[in-house]
């Protein structure tokens, strides 16, 4: 998404936005994962990767693509190049030892890029405790469950009773561990973010059909559930490969697909208490004008975020929203304030708003084909 005209530069930090000693780090780390260059340097856009001065050697052209990097900046958090290379590297090194050391590094370049879009504001204007909570809120929404917890729990119930809190915060945790980020898998062994998904079965997962069709261009694809708080070791990324590309159940119309999985994440047991993971049972009440969405969403493939706006509009079988998605974000699940399911994200409409379909236009489709309405 291309930048507004009034958006500020993010300045990189003096030093570049990571000390020379973790650089280092990372070349070796990607060295020590296999990694490639070009497989690293995808999500990057082709102007700025071409500026790379080319070296002679493998370990001499990883640092300095990382130093280079290191020193551009973006106008959006989620754009800076240094970060999109490290996005690809935690994707491309999943349950290797190195993708700790990426992990780490992430969550450190995260809080520097925060320090530097809170420096900026702070140099441009003088900022109300309202803006600054709204800052900490759109800065943070993908580091983290905790991080998400705090800031939703301030902006939406402040002076609300403990045990309200408490109960609102458990409902989230319970959606969190439902959702699955999509990706597409080549022969080569390279990895692409494409969609978010939900599940609605033990092993059945609801996406858009337009993700679908992307996914099909792939050799195999698989779901990630469990993706966020940065490889907490208490939620390591769980991996359920797609049994089939062909749907169980589409409605192109709609922009609704099915897919099967070839296990049953649905049925994992979460603790030692036996808590399942379980799935959605969307709900047919349409929202009302004014009503807060919220979104968890893995845009470009990132750890799971959330998005909080309003209902605009309502058009059915679709639904208008101010919550912020990107892509990626396609397929996810849209909430009310109880965490129930009322619509999924389908697409950007006109600015400001981005448009889902609305469970009540879905679910009779679903209840037909037989597959919602079962008790997780």
């Amino acid at each position: 998404m291309a930048a507004k005209q009034d958006d500020a530069l993010i300045e990189v930090p003096e030093g570049g936005w990571l000390p020379y000693a973790i650089l280092l780090r990372l070349r070796d780390a990607a060295i020590s994962a296999n990694l490639e260059r070009q497989v690293l340097l995808l999500g990057i856009p082709r102007p700025l990767t071409a500026g790379i001065t080319v070296v002679g050697n493998p370990l001499g052209q990883l640092l300095n693509d990382l130093t280079t990097l290191n020193e551009l900046p973006a106008y959006r958090a989620e754009d800076i190049p240094l970060m999109l290379w490290l996005t690809t590297a935690v994707a491309n090194s999943k349950f290797r030892k190195e993708n700790r050391e990426f992990l780490a590094v992430q969550q450190s370049l995260t809080e520097r890029i925060e320090q530097a879009v809170f420096a900026g504001l702070l140099r441009t204007k003088s900022m109300s405790p309202g803006e600054r909570l709204d800052l900490v809120r759109n800065v943070r929404a993908s580091t983290g469950e905790a991080q998400i917890q705090k800031a939703l729990e301030k902006v939406h119930l402040e002076g609300a009773p403990p045990q309200a809190v408490k109960a609102w915060a458990g409902a989230m945790n319970v959606s969190l561990r439902r959702v699955c980020l999509l990706q597409g898998k080549l022969a080569s062994g390279m990895i692409q973010a494409v969609g978010t998904g939900w599940l609605v079965g033990p092993d059945l997962v609801v996406t858009c059909a337009h993700v679908r069709r992307e996914l099909s261009a792939y050799g195999e694809a698989e779901a990630l559930f469990d993706l966020f708080d940065h490889g907490a070791p208490k939620h390591e990324p769980r991996e359920s490969r797609l049994k089939s590309l062909n749907p169980v159940a589409e409605d192109t119309d709609l922009d609704v697909t099915v897919l099967k999985l070839a296990d049953e994440p649905g049925s994992d047991l979460l603790d030692s208490r036996g808590t399942k993971r379980g799935w959605f049972e969307p709900l047919a009440r349409d929202p009302e004008l004014g009503e807060p969405m919220f979104i968890l969403q893995h845009p470009g493939g990132v750890p799971l975020s959330v998005g909080a706006g309003a209902v605009s509009q309502l058009a059915a079988p679709n639904v208008l929203y101010s919550t912020s998605t990107e892509g990626g974000s396609s397929g996810s699940p849209c909430f009310d304030m109880r965490w129930s399911l009322v619509a999924m994200h389908t697409a950007f409409d006109n600015a400001p708003n981005n448009r889902g379909v609305l469970a009540s236009a879905f679910l009779p489709f679903l209840q037909e084909q037989g597959i919602a309405g079962k008790k997780a």
